[in-house]
C-alpha cells in the first residue's frame, strides 16, 4: 500500500512538473519562475511522502526487531532453565539410575545438543540480519536526516529566492514605475517643444501673413492716393469749365442785353421815323 502510495505521488509529481515545464515554456518570465516554483514545492511533496514511508518501513522493522527480541529473550531463557540441573527425590540420592533410562537421557541431551546447536545458528543468523537490519534502518535514518537538512535548505533557498524575487519585481515595479514617469514627461516636454515650434511657426506665418496684408494695404492707399489725386484734377477742371461756362454765360447774357438796347432803340428810331 506504501509503495502504491509512493508510485502515485511520483506520478502526480510527474504530471504537476510536466504541466509546469509546458506553461513555463511558453509564458512569460514570470510563468517560468512560477514553474520553477511548482516544480520545487512537487519535489518537496515527493520527498515528504516518501519520508513518511520511510519512517513507516522504519517504524515496521523496529516492530519486527523487537519482536524478534522478545522472541530469542524468550527461548534464551527457556534454554537456561533446560540447563539447570534437576534436583534428584529425597531418598533416592544414592539408587543409580537405569542403564536404558541413562541411554534415553545420553541421546535426548544429543537431540537436544543438535537442535540447540541449530537454534544457535537460526538465532545468530537472525542476529546477523537484525544487525544488518538495524545498520540499513540507521542508514535510513541518516538519509532521513541529511533529506531533513536539504528540504529545509531547499526551503531556506526556496524563501530566499522567493524573497529576492519578490524584490526584484518591487525594484523592477519601481524602475518601470520611474521609467513611466520619465517618459511621460520627456513626452511633455517634446510636446511642449512642438508646441512652441508651432506655435513659433504660426506667428512667423502670421507676421508674413500681416506683411502681405500691410504691402497690399499700402499698395492699395498708392492707388487710393492716384485715384484721389485724379479725382482732384477732375474737380479743378470740372471748377474751370464750369467757370468758362458761367463766362460764357455771362458773355451771352451781356450779349443778349446789348441785343435787346439795340433792339430798343431800333424801335424808338422808328418810333422817331414814323412820328
Amino acid at each position: 500500500q506504501r509503495t502504491h502510495s509512493l508510485v502515485g505521488a511520483s506520478d502526480e509529481a510527474v504530471q504537476r512538473i510536466l504541466t509546469a515545464a509546458i506553461s513555463g515554456a511558453v509564458g512569460s518570465p514570470q510563468a517560468a519562475t512560477q514553474a520553477e516554483f511548482e516544480v520545487r514545492a512537487c519535489i518537496e511533496d515527493l520527498l515528504r511522502v516518501y519520508e513518511h514511508q520511510l519512517r513507516g518501513q522504519c517504524s515496521d522493522a523496529l516492530a519486527q526487531q523487537l519482536q524478534h527480541f522478545k522472541h530469542v529473550d524468550g527461548l534464551r531463557k527457556k534454554r537456561a532453565a533446560l540447563l539447570v540441573p534437576q534436583p534428584r527425590e529425597i531418598g533416592k540420592e544414592n539408587v543409580a539410575p537405569p542403564v536404558q533410562a541413562l541411554q534415553a537421557k545420553d541421546q535426548i541431551s544429543v537431540e537436544w545438543e543438535k537442535r540447540h546447536t541449530d537454534r544457535e545458528r537460526s538465532l545468530q543468523s537472525r542476529e546477523q540480519r537484525v544487525a544488518d537490519a538495524s545498520r540499513t534502518n540507521e542508514e535510513r535514518a541518516q538519509d532521513l536526516e541529511v533529506l531533513e537538512l536539504r528540504l529545509k535548505e531547499q526551503a531556506q533557498a526556496h524563501a530566499q529566492a522567493l524573497a529576492k524575487h519578490e524584490a526584484a519585481q518591487k525594484e523592477f515595479k519601481a524602475r518601470q514605475e520611474t521609467a513611466e514617469r520619465e517618459l511621460r514627461l520627456q513626452q511633455q516636454e517634446e510636446l511642449k517643444q512642438k508646441c512652441l515650434v508651432e506655435e513659433g511657426q504660426a506667428v512667423s506665418e502670421r507676421k508674413r501673413a500681416l506683411a502681405v496684408m500691410e504691402a497690399s494695404i499700402g499698395e492699395r492707399e498708392q492707388r487710393l492716393a492716384a485715384a484721389e489725386a485724379g479725382i482732384s484734377a477732375r474737380e479743378h477742371a470740372v471748377t474751370a469749365a464750369e467757370a468758362g461756362i458761367a463766362a460764357r454765360e455771362q458773355t451771352a447774357s451781356a450779349a443778349e442785353a446789348s441785343a435787346a438796347a439795340r433792339a430798343q432803340a431800333a424801335a424808338a428810331a422808328e418810333a422817331r421815323s414814323a412820328a
